[in-house]
């Protein structure tokens, strides 16, 4: 069998890059008003036991500043996640970031307290199991997606700085994590 000569084909003049004509163009971009939104969204979704001093207003705000840099984070590393086409972070990036990144483990928080962190964080409860945040299409049981993120680092706070630590308040256990 001959091949055929393939035609010529005539080259596109080069053109600048702009944003406008790029695959990107429909990205919205990151703004105040959209991470306050993504806040509210996690708020209502975590679980967090009932505080001894602080209201649960003051953890809000509290983690309310800590919450732009946590969604830094937390796509640093759920990005790092390539065995599955969800985004979230698995238990072993988990527990590189608190034990090299953070560096909070000391002679009473250890290791296997991160480790039930997660798994209490993570559990999905029978009575939630049809919840939107708890649907399996977009909530992998064995890693944490943004809002479990967010519940886990304050669970984190309070165990470190209240139960284990110097603080008696909940709210400056999170203020101490991200000072």
């Amino acid at each position: 069998m001959v091949r055929k000569k393939k035609e010529a084909v005539e080259e596109r003049p080069a053109s600048a890059w702009r944003f406008e004509i790029s695959i990107f163009k429909e990205y919205w971009g990151e703004t105040p008003e959209m991470e306050a939104k993504c806040f509210e969204f996690d708020w209502k979704c975590v679980q967090l036991p009932k505080f001894q001093t602080s209201s649960l207003n003051e953890v809000k705000e509290e983690s309310r500043k800590m919450y732009p840099f946590l969604r830094k984070v937390y796509r640093r590393l759920a990005a790092t996640n390539i065995k599955s086409d969800l985004f979230g972070i698995e238990w072993n990036e988990i527990r590189t970031f608190v034990v090299g990144d953070l560096k909070i483990l000391d002679k009473k928080l250890k290791t296997d307290e991160i480790d039930r962190l997660f798994i209490a964080v993570n559990a999905v409860m029978a009575d939630e199991q049809d919840s939107n945040t708890n649907n399996p299409e977009t909530n992998k049981s064995k890693a944490l997606i943004r809002y479990e993120f967010l519940e886990f680092m304050v669970r984190l706070a309070i165990k470190k700085y209240v139960e284990y630590g110097p603080l008696e308040s909940e709210a400056e256990a999170i203020k101490s994590l991200h000072a």
